[in-house]
């Protein structure tokens, strides 16, 4: 299985979302999954060149909405699922586009940008106009807990089967469990 992981930062940036995908790509490689990341600029200052990683594509963004002009470009490469770690940006968006195109599985992870007031009336219209178009191109959502389970069910009326709880964060020694759990489930 090869993946496109799509992340608005990543590590060695700190932060949750960060984190969270870093351990997600420790348990691709316990499963033996192959995967590539593209990621904005957006904390590049933070990164050293000796912490880059080489299956890392760092692409410029502009604009609070994360603009990445070359996100088509980058996203040539062959995967068989794309996994965007985000709604409500251009980069996670677009890429959710870009992947539904090419009739790929996509797999989403909905950091939501909307748990503060910035920017209210851009969040507005683009959950009026929008996020509607966007959910209905996903695949599988992944929820960590019941509560975000059901604010996306509730309040978008995304299919209740079209989502998928793990846990956040899984040791890998505890990864004994099937691969079913994680990810043989989605399709």
């Amino acid at each position: 299985m090869r993946i496109l992981e799509i992340t608005r930062s990543f590590y060695p940036s700190i932060g949750g979302m960060e984190k969270f995908v870093a351990d997600r790509l420790k348990i691709y490689d316990a499963l033996g999954y192959k995967y590539k990341v593209i990621t904005t600029n957006h904390l590049e200052k933070n990164i050293i060149e000796k912490e880059r990683k080489n299956f890392v594509k760092y692409l410029n963004s502009c604009t609070p909405y994360e603009i990445t002009p070359n996100l088509s470009k980058a996203m040539r490469i062959d995967y068989d699922i794309l996994s965007v770690n985000q709604v409500g940006y251009y980069y996670s968006d677009k890429a959710i586009n870009e992947g539904f195109k090419k009739k790929k599985k996509i797999i989403v992870t909905p950091h939501y940008f909307f748990h503060t007031n910035n920017y209210k009336l851009i969040k507005n219209l683009y959950t009026k106009f929008v996020l509607q178009n966007t959910l209905s191109k996903i695949t599988k959502m992944i929820c960590f807990t019941e509560t975000e389970k059901d604010f996306w069910v509730n309040n978008f009326n995304f299919p209740v089967e079209k989502i998928i709880k793990i846990p956040h964060y899984i040791e890998l020694e505890e990864l004994k469990i099937k691969e079913e759990l994680l990810y043989g489930d989605f399709f």
